[in-house]
């Protein structure tokens, strides 16, 4: 999995590409590191490129998520594709994102 972080004056775009699961989340947790110690959070993760994710990526993503909240941070989903959402559906996560168009 690649991931692209774009930093901006208003909010971080981070932008996933191919498969979030057992071999890749530590590898994203720790990209995501430094822009989750910071103390005001605006993020949008962009999933639009993201094909496939794992109970260990959702484990992740919920982990991003409760960190933003601690924060009062906000944090925005994008992109979707239909068989992601249905994996997120199915864990109940999709419940607690925030997801734009």
């Amino acid at each position: 999995m690649t991931v692209n972080i774009t930093p901006g004056s208003d909010r971080t775009i981070v932008a996933l590409n191919g498969m979030l699961d057992t071999a890749s989340a530590s590898g994203f947790m720790e990209q995501m590191k430094p822009i989750l110690e910071q103390d005001k959070i605006h993020l949008l993760i962009d999933l639009t490129d993201l094909s496939y994710i794992s109970s260990q990526g959702i484990r992740t993503i919920l982990t991003v998520i409760k960190t933003v909240m601690s924060i009062d941070g906000i944090l925005e989903f994008t992109g979707i594709r239909p068989a992601v959402m249905e994996i997120l559906d199915m864990s109940g996560i999709s419940e607690v994102m925030t997801i734009v168009k």
